[in-house]
């Protein structure tokens, strides 16, 4: 039952059921290896690739080298031999002593130019052989790609710059679909059908948020209310803030829903424990009466004050030199009427800017509630300094909140 090779004086032969078998051509095998045999002999003679049994080997002194995986040439190309035998299964990758060449099944392919593949990555290939002087961007096959030393970058997320723009590289490849923002280290990029976009202006999202893009960056010094795309939003670092909440802009708070002011509302809102009214986005107070009394200081008043705005120099002259003798006439003449001060101070900074004044009413008229400055341009009414300009203030907003007399003469024109 033997099917093996063995020698003698007169050569080496081919034993199958125990019987040389003179008509025998292809492989033998035995402890020493596997063997060209042509009429039951080994041909000790045969080297390099030739064809045997049931496909082409690569033999030496008539053995096949097993062993043995590389390129090897014969009359009708180079071939990639594994562990002996020609692999016509082959697509991949191989280097010789000659170069790294492409491998289409199992022959070289000289011809190629793309993308080539084995187990230490993917490789530019031009002219059947990987091309290793490849760096940075560069086309081949289907599409762009990031190249060191001729290897694609496969765990490489990127911007990369070519002659034609700079763009998003997502695990070596060039992704025209991506629609992002892409954030490195220090700055982020708006992302467009794969390349940043210099020229946009809005908002541009990615998966940790919603940022304000500008010039195609991510400018992170926005903070607040800002108006960017189809609205305004609120921004801390230049990422939208997602809540809903009031947010104070210009002196006044707005009504914020999921980041974005939202002028449509009408409704109410608890705020740090007080209670607003929203109209058309914009929210008032429900929680503080005119009439009452506060226990607030001409310095916290100022504090409050110096915070937000400079006093102007116009009232160096008059009978408020200084911003806390401002707010302490504020509190004397509330006092003397039943106002609480704080509502008549932030009027009055609502009113005017914080004193910057600007509107129909000037800063000589001290008029701190522009009583008269109705619609139709009307400048409003005039008073002679500060403390009788806050005096009529404070008489006008009793008369809205109380029906009690006045304690100190009229002075406000609109009192009836």
């Amino acid at each position: 039952s033997a099917n093996t090779v063995v020698p003698n004086e007169y050569g080496t032969w081919y034993v199958e059921n125990g019987k040389v078998d003179f008509s025998y051509y292809g492989l033998g095998t035995n402890d020493y290896g596997t063997w060209y045999i042509e009429n039951g002999e080994v041909n000790f003679e045969i080297n390099g690739l030739a064809q045997c049994g049931d496909g082409w080997y690569l033999f030496k002194d008539g053995a096949v080298q097993t062993e043995t995986t590389t390129l090897a040439q014969n009359a009708y190309g180079w071939w990639y031999v594994k562990n002996g035998q020609v692999d016509f299964s082959a697509n991949t990758v191989v280097p010789n002593e000659y170069g790294t060449w492409y491998v289409e099944n199992g022959e070289v392919d000289f011809s190629y130019h793309g993308l080539g593949t084995n187990e230490y990555g993917t490789w530019y290939i031009e002219n059947g052989e990987v091309n290793f002087g490849v760096n940075g961007l560069a086309q081949r096959g289907d599409g762009w790609y990031l190249f060191e030393n001729g290897a694609v970058q496969t765990k490489t997320t990127t911007l990369a710059q070519n002659a034609y723009g700079l763009w998003y590289v997502n695990n070596g490849k060039v992704d025209f679909t991506a629609n992002t923002v892409f954030q490195n280290s220090e700055d982020g990029w708006y992302i467009k059908n794969g390349e940043v976009d210099f020229t946009y202006h809005g908002l541009g999202t990615n998966e940790k948020g919603i940022w304000y893009i500008e010039r195609g960056k991510v400018n992170f010094g926005i903070n607040g209310l800002a108006q960017c795309g189809d609205g305004e939003y609120y921004f801390k670092n230049g990422q939208v803030q997602q809540v809903t909440t009031l947010v104070e802009k210009a002196n006044a708070l707005w009504y914020v829903n999921n980041g974005k002011v939202d002028t449509t509302y009408n409704g109410t809102i608890k705020y740090n424990g007080v209670i607003y009214t929203v109209i058309n986005g914009q929210a008032y107070s429900q929680g503080t009466a005119i009439m009452g009394d506060s226990d607030v200081t001409a310095e916290q008043m100022a504090a409050y004050y110096n915070a937000r705005a400079t006093y102007p120099e116009f009232y160096q002259n008059s009978d408020a030199p200084d911003i806390v003798t401002f707010c302490q006439i504020y509190i004397e003449e509330c006092k003397a009427e039943g106002v609480n001060p704080e509502v008549a101070f932030c009027q009055a900074m609502l009113e005017t800017g914080f004193l910057k004044f600007g509107g129909q009413v000037d800063i000589s008229q001290y008029n701190f509630a522009g009583i008269g400055a109705v619609d139709g341009g009307a400048s409003g009414a005039s008073f002679p300094d500060v403390r009788t300009g806050i005096r009529a203030q404070v008489q006008h907003l009793k008369a809205y909140a109380s029906e009690e007399a006045l304690n100190q003469d009229c002075v406000d024109p609109r009192f009836n």
